[in-house]
């Protein structure tokens, strides 16, 4: 059984599902936002002037203007904000503990070198730079959402019904009425948990694996650098930790709407049985070869599974690609960075190895283990965009399918089918902007295919290897010499 929505113009509904890019950027957002969260202090939710409280008033006005209710409010992210202005004071705080020891010591006596103090302000200024370009996209409302305003609710009811039950993962949905979304709490004690032990580990690594294993204090000698590598460590921990939480966050969501595609490919049937899954055994309302092109029911039929395929990409709880794209581009360039450095600083080393016992540091294990933690986070994202890209095509192949059968019976003049060629006309219309406008996951406009995967994979394991050739190396030499 179904939930049916309210019926109202099915063509017209069709005619306006094209895809649609509901997500504008805008400049002037992304630097107000982003300079809000390098200097939270004075952005904090409380204060009247937040740049974020000022900002989503005018993306409120243009849902009502243009006839969409506003069903999605826009919240302030709180905790991003509270987390950067944490790293920022126990960051400077951690330094100034140990001012005097920086100044005066050699770098190499140091109980705190300079990448513990760079490593959690790079992190603060990610997590500024990822939320900022999160954060910098003005939405649109889709025409489907402006033409059937009063019947959103019941299409989302229908959605819940039909495609979100049978998700594998389901983030964000809608109550039966399909007016509220509702969020399943265990994925995000899932990213907090994840991220958390990740973090630890990451904040771990420069007193473990870079001092003690080289025989020196973890946290160093005097009361002043232990209360400073305690403070930087945990400030690296902090930045990590809500790096983590977006990055699994918008992995989710992608692996939502790769699930929500499959369940529509399951779900389109011809003569009684699902094209691509035969398996699939359901009481799907989407039968491609009903006999009449031009439906009453807008979910119903190969119209009615374009109709719901548009709300699901376009129209939804998690219709925000653009978003999600922008806060991974900072996290990508900053590994691929990162094993830039590496390559080129291994390939130093190889003309002179007998050096790298005294050019070791803990640059070299706070390298290796962030392309560890952060690395495979991203490749993993990437995968999940990849599929979706699959999933797309099969989708294409569907509505060409339907194309098929629809042609055929139009040439048998003994099948009342097809009668509307303007109706038929549009169903071809439709089928081209599919093919040319449809979303694909891309990152700083670079579509995600198995050749940038590929790329970003053999640059950070090319890069992982360059931090871990020379402390190694370093440590045997270290041994020998004792």
């Amino acid at each position: 059984t179904f939930v049916r929505p309210a019926t109202c113009d099915p063509m017209l509904l069709f005619a306006v599902a094209t895809p649609s890019f509901t997500e504008v950027f805008s400049a002037k957002k992304f630097l107000k936002r982003t300079v809000a969260m390098l200097f939270p202090i004075l952005s904090l939710p409380h204060l009247r002037c937040s740049p974020f409280k000022i900002t989503n008033n005018g993306l409120e006005r243009e849902l009502v203007v243009s006839g969409a209710s506003v069903r999605i409010r826009p919240g302030v992210p709180r905790a991003t904000l509270y987390i950067s202005l944490a790293v920022l004071v126990i960051t400077i705080l951690g330094l100034c503990l140990d001012r005097e020891e920086l100044i005066n010591t050699p770098v190499m006596d140091r109980d705190v070198q300079v990448v513990d103090i760079i490593a959690p302000f790079t992190g603060w200024f990610l997590v500024a730079v990822m939320a900022g370009g999160y954060h910098s996209y003005e939405r649109v409302a889709h025409p489907l959402e402006r033409m059937d305003r009063q019947g959103m609710p019941a299409m989302a009811s229908f959605i819940a019904s039909t495609i979100d039950s049978y998700s594998q993962v389901c983030v964000y949905t809608w109550d039966p009425l399909g007016n509220i979304r509702v969020s399943n709490r265990h994925y995000r004690y899932r990213w907090m948990m994840l991220s958390t032990i990740l973090s630890l580990i990451l904040a771990l690594t420069s007193p473990v694996a870079a001092r003690l294993m080289l025989g020196r204090s973890p946290f160093g000698t005097t009361d002043y650098s232990i209360a400073s590598a305690v403070l930087l460590s945990f400030a690296l921990f902090l930045a990590s930790s809500m790096m983590l939480y977006m990055v699994f966050k918008a992995t989710d969501i992608q692996r939502q709407l790769l699930s929500q595609l499959s369940v529509l490919t399951s779900l389109a049937y011809v003569n009684g049985s699902s094209v691509l899954r035969p398996t699939t055994l359901r009481n799907s309302p989407f039968h491609f070869d009903d006999s009449d092109l031009s439906v009453k029911e807008k979910h119903r039929g190969v119209i009615g599974w374009m109709i719901t395929r548009s709300y699901v990409v376009y129209a939804n709880v998690v219709t925000n690609h653009s978003a999600r794209a922008s806060l991974m581009v900072p996290y990508t360039l900053y590994l691929m960075l990162l094993s830039i450095l590496a390559i080129a600083y291994w390939a130093s080393l190889i003309s002179d190895a007998a050096e790298t016992c005294e050019l070791f540091s803990t640059y070299h294990a706070l390298g290796a283990m962030s392309l560890l933690v952060h690395g495979i986070p991203l490749i993993r994202y990437m995968l999940v965009c990849a599929t979706i890209a699959v999933e797309n095509t099969r989708h294409l192949y569907l509505v060409d399918l339907a194309l098929i059968l629809h042609s055929s019976a139009k040439l048998n003049p003994d099948k009342n089918c097809g009668n509307d060629q303007a109706c038929f006309a549009l169903f071809k219309s439709h089928r081209g902007a599919l093919e040319k406008h449809d979303y694909q996951p891309h990152m700083a406009t670079i579509p995600i295919t198995p050749a940038p995967i590929l790329v970003v994979t053999l640059l950070m394991t090319l890069g992982f290897i360059s931090y871990v050739y020379p402390m190694m190396t370093s440590l045997i030499c270290y041994a020998s010499r004792t």
